[in-house]
């Protein structure tokens, strides 16, 4: 089914001016006027409004995912959106119950952009061209829908007889459609897995990244008594550093400068206490050295440990026992 929603958009943002909430505090006797009942929504619809707005931000919650229209005659003008929820700017929520048909053909950017198409008094020699591709945004925002008109029996200027007024505002939503638009970078974080290749070493438990230098240390379930270390650009294993002891995790110094390890003892794993091992890894040639020095960690006897390092350089341990 095709509708059309022509609201009047909701009034400007008011949640994003912070004031201190006024709450409708009525009593038995008390004339109470319209403008009470205002109040007591309005202090509702900011409350809820604002703890949406600065706890779960604006976006869409679930659904409203658009889909080509099921009959293949008509995809070239009318897109299908689910049912789903957002939340905007303001932190209204945003309701639609039911999927939606749009007409592309009837919002004012995509009349524009058909005007502007090259018509048949253009030369022969571009006939043959594709039109040229553009990107539709879709934009869904809410509005209100004043309904269920009543006769007002009492009005304050008293001008107008047989004068009707809103009983309720039903709250819609407007969909609209901008034609390439310049849409700032996300703040979210969205990561991406590219397979690149493999590295030939099999089980790592872990593992850490010099991105400037372009190596990569890896421990391994195989033998976590070395480090191995790998050459990013070719994916080829430079050599391996021995420790002499078993090691569960690593980190690596910001600056590239120094490699952390944890190890159990080697003498008495399940007894005695790990340590925390520091390599030079400035360079090959330093890493080739071995552990330049060692520190215990109390309490860790028989555990595994997470290592991870500040951006001041400090080391952060904690034990999986």
């Amino acid at each position: 089914m095709t509708r059309h929603t022509h609201l009047h958009p909701a009034a400007a943002c008011e949640v994003c001016e912070l004031e201190s909430p006024v709450r409708f505090n009525p009593e038995t006797g008390m004339m109470v006027t319209e403008q009470d009942w205002y109040a007591d929504q309005h202090y509702h619809q900011r409350a809820l409004a604002g703890a949406l707005q600065r706890l779960a931000g604006r976006g869409v919650v679930c659904g409203l995912r658009p889909s080509a229209h099921p009959n293949p005659d008509c995809r070239d003008r009318y897109v299908v959106i689910s049912p789903g929820v957002a939340i905007d700017c303001c932190g209204r929520q945003i309701v639609v119950p039911e999927s939606e048909t749009l007409d592309l053909e009837a919002f004012p950017a995509v009349q524009a952009l058909a005007e502007e198409e090259p018509g048949d008094d253009d030369d022969d020699d571009d006939d043959d061209e594709e039109p040229p591709l553009h990107d539709l945004l879709i934009c869904i925002s809410h509005a209100e829908c004043p309904t269920d008109y009543l006769p007002v029996i009492y009005d304050d200027c008293g001008c107008q007889d047989g004068r009707t007024a809103p009983s309720r505002i039903l709250e819609r939503w407007c969909f609209d459609i901008l034609v390439d638009p310049e849409i700032p970078p996300s703040g979210a974080v969205r990561p991406r897995i590219d397979d690149a290749g493999a590295i030939n070493i099999a089980h790592a438990l872990d593992l850490a990244i010099d991105a400037d230098a372009g190596r990569l240390y890896v421990l391994t379930a195989d033998d976590p008594a070395q480090v191995f270390v790998v050459d990013a650009g070719s994916e080829a294993v430079l050599g391996a550093v021995a420790l002499g002891r078993t090691a569960s995790g690593l980190a690596l110094a910001p600056d590239g400068a120094e490699l952390y390890v944890f190890a159990a003892d080697a003498a008495d794993p399940a007894g005695a206490d790990g340590s925390l091992l520091v390599l030079d890894s400035s360079s090959p040639a330093q890493l080739a050295t071995g552990v330049v020095r060692e520190g215990a960690v109390p309490g860790s006897a028989g555990a595994e440990a997470v290592l991870a390092v500040a951006s001041d350089g400090r080391v952060a341990l904690a034990l999986l026992a």
